[in-house]
């Protein structure tokens, strides 16, 4: 419900998994308490309303420090940018590998990991190999999407 409207999900499953674990509850169950589910609303909601202020007001300056260190030396631009993306994949690889005590149950966020992953090194060759240009800009939702979908299957097939 949340998702179609403000907020993306690198920011909105954490804040949904911690106000569930402070609430007794887990997202990895069924949500059938008013005061669970209200919980949850509120805490995403009004943890996303900062950025609303903060990013227009502090985006210019932090567009440029990210420019500068580019500009000097694109090689450690490069690095920058890449652990960034490299804290942001931890940070999910640790809630993914976390629900591993979780039983069986707890092994389907792996194994739809492992799917998009497959799906992406695919969609990977095919670009290379096939010279289809436009696939590089598609392979990353099209391999979200896949494993997304195929992530029914998986809950199905084994919780």
């Amino acid at each position: 419900m949340r998702l179609n409207t403000l907020g993306a999900i690198t920011y909105e499953l954490p804040a949904a998994e911690m106000a569930a674990s402070a609430a007794g509850a887990s997202l990895s169950m069924r949500i059938t308490d008013p005061r669970v589910y209200t919980t949850i609303i509120w805490a995403m909601t009004l943890g996303i309303i900062p950025p609303l202020f903060l990013v227009p007001l502090f985006i210019k300056k932090i567009q440029s420090g990210v420019v500068k260190v580019g500009a000097k030396d694109k090689r450690w631009g490069e690095i920058f940018m890449t652990a960034l993306f490299l804290g942001m994949i931890s940070a999910f690889l640790g809630m993914i590998f976390s629900r591993i005590g979780e039983g069986i149950t707890g092994w389907i966020p792996v194994f739809v990991m492992l799917c998009s992953a497959v799906i992406m090194a695919v969609l990977g060759i095919i670009y290379k190999k096939g010279k289809i240009a436009w696939l590089e800009n598609y392979a990353l939702p099209l391999s979200m999407l896949s494993a997304m979908a195929l992530s029914i299957p998986i809950t199905m097939a084994i919780g």
